[in-house]
C-alpha cells in the first residue's frame, strides 16, 4: 500500500527531517506538511491524505485529534514525540489515534508501526485486567492462559499477558514457550523504548496472543523495579489491546499498584477445602473502599460441583457479592500439566472453553 502523508510539525528542522525520510521512500508521498494543526485539518481534504505524522510534543494538538477522526475516518493517524510520553500516549488513544511512535529516524519505522497498530484492533484504549488470588493454587495462571485465548479468538484483536508473578510465574509453561526475553529485560530497558521497540519484547505464541515472561529464575525478581513494570504495562497497552496481568498472590504495594491500574481486576479462588469463600471475603476488603469497586472487582471460582446457576447464587450469597463467573471440575485438562496443550484447545471437546468463552464475552468492549 502507498501513503499519501501529511506532516504536522511546528519544528522546522523537525519537519524537514520528516520530509527527507518520506521523500526517500517508495512507500510514500508527500502530500503536505503544515506547522499550524488548525490549518492541517481544514486544508487537507484536497490532497486526499491517508495517513496524517502528528506532533504531539505540542499538547495543544492532541485535542485536535477528534476533528481529524471527524473529517478523515479512514486514515491513519500517527502522533510523534521526541521522548515516550506515557500519558500523552494514553489520552491519544482515548480519542482514537491510531498509535504513537517516537519521531523515526527510517520509513521502515512508520510502516512497522502502521502494521504492529493495525494488528491491535480497535482504535480504542487498551483494557487492563489484572488477575490476583488471595494465596496459591488457586487457578490463577490457568484462568489467566485460557482466558486470553478466549479473548483473542472472540475479539479479533490482540491480547498481550504480562506475567508479573515474579518469583514463581509459569505463563510460558502453559503455551509450551522458551521466551528469548523476559520482564527483567523489558524492565531494565523501559526507559529507552517505546511500543514500537517493546514488541520484541514479548513472544507471539498464537495468532493475537503474545506473553512477556516472568524472570527466569525466582532471585531475578529482585532485579525488576516495580515503578518500572508498571511503566511497561502502560506501553503494552499501545500493542494489545488487552493486556491482561498475572499477579503474584498476597498483598504488597505493587499488587495494589496494579490493581488500582487496572480497568478490572479478576479476583480467583478454587473451591477445594472448604476455606475459600473466606479468603475471598477478606480480599474484597481490600477494595471496598473503592468508588468503582463494585463494577471493577470480579470473582472467579473454579473446581465448581455442580456448576449451575444455583450453585453460583448460593456462593454470591455466601460471599455477600456477587460471583461473575464459575467454572467446571475440569482442572487437570486445561493445566499447565500438559505442557503445551492449551494450544490445542479448540481441539478438545471439552465444555469447559465454552465456559472462558462465555467469560471473555462479557470483558470485550
Amino acid at each position: 500500500m502507498d501513503y499519501k502523508v501529511v506532516i504536522i510539525e511546528g519544528n522546522a528542522k523537525q519537519s524537514e527531517k520528516i520530509e527527507n525520510i518520506i521523500r526517500d521512500s517508495d512507500d510514500f508521498q508527500l502530500a503536505a506538511t503544515f506547522g499550524n494543526v488548525a490549518a492541517a485539518v481544514i486544508q487537507s481534504k484536497i490532497f486526499k491524505p491517508n495517513l496524517f505524522l502528528l506532533d504531539v510534543d505540542n499538547t495543544l494538538n492532541i485535542s485536535a485529534i477528534p476533528e481529524f477522526l471527524k473529517n478523515y475516518p479512514n486514515t491513519i493517524l500517527l502522533c510523534m514525540m521526541e521522548r515516550w510520553n506515557p500519558d500523552s500516549a494514553e489520552r491519544c488513544n482515548e480519542l482514537g489515534a491510531t498509535g504513537c511512535i517516537i519521531n523515526p529516524v527510517h520509513a521502515e519505522e512508520i510502516i512497522e508501526a502502521i502494521n504492529i497498530f493495525n494488528k491491535r484492533g480497535s482504535n480504542k484504549p487498551a483494557e487492563v485486567i489484572a488477575f490476583f488470588s488471595p494465596k496459591g493454587r488457586s487457578a490463577k495462571t490457568t484462568l489467566v492462559a485460557n482466558l486470553a485465548l478466549s479473548l483473542a479468538r472472540e475479539s479479533g484483536e490482540a491480547v498481550g499477558i504480562i506475567d508479573a508473578d515474579l518469583q514463581f510465574g509459569d505463563v510460558p509453561i502453559f503455551f509450551d514457550a522458551e521466551p528469548e526475553s523476559t520482564i527483567v529485560e523489558a524492565v531494565r530497558d523501559v526507559k529507552i523504548l517505546s511500543p514500537l521497540t517493546l514488541s520484541p519484547y514479548f513472544m507471539q505464541v498464537v495468532d493475537d496472543l503474545y506473553i512477556l515472561s516472568s524472570p527466569r529464575q525466582p532471585e531475578l525478581a529482585d532485579l525488576v523495579e516495580r515503578e518500572n513494570l508498571i511503566e511497561i504495562v502502560r506501553m503494552a497497552g499501545n500493542l494489545y489491546r488487552y493486556v491482561l496481568i498475572d499477579l503474584p498472590s498476597g498483598i504488597d504495594s505493587f499488587v495494589m499498584g496494579v490493581c488500582e491500574f487496572a480497568d478490572t481486576i479478576i479476583l480467583s479462588g478454587m473451591i477445594g477445602t472448604g476455606f475459600e469463600v473466606k479468603h475471598m471475603r477478606r480480599s474484597l476488603e481490600l477494595f471496598q473502599g473503592w468508588s468503582d469497586y463494585g463494577k471493577k472487582v470480579n470473582v472467579i471460582f473454579s473446581r465448581v460441583d455442580p456448576c449451575n446457576e444455583i450453585e453460583q447464587n448460593r456462593l454470591s450469597n455466601e460471599l455477600n457479592y456477587p460471583v461473575y463467573a464459575i467454572l467446571p471440575n475440569e482442572y487437570l485438562l486445561m493445566s499447565a500439566a500438559n505442557s503445551g496443550r492449551l494450544l490445542e484447545r479448540n481441539e478438545l471437546s471439552s465444555s469447559i472453553t465454552k465456559y472462558f468463552d462465555r467469560i471473555a464475552e462479557g470483558l470485550i468492549k
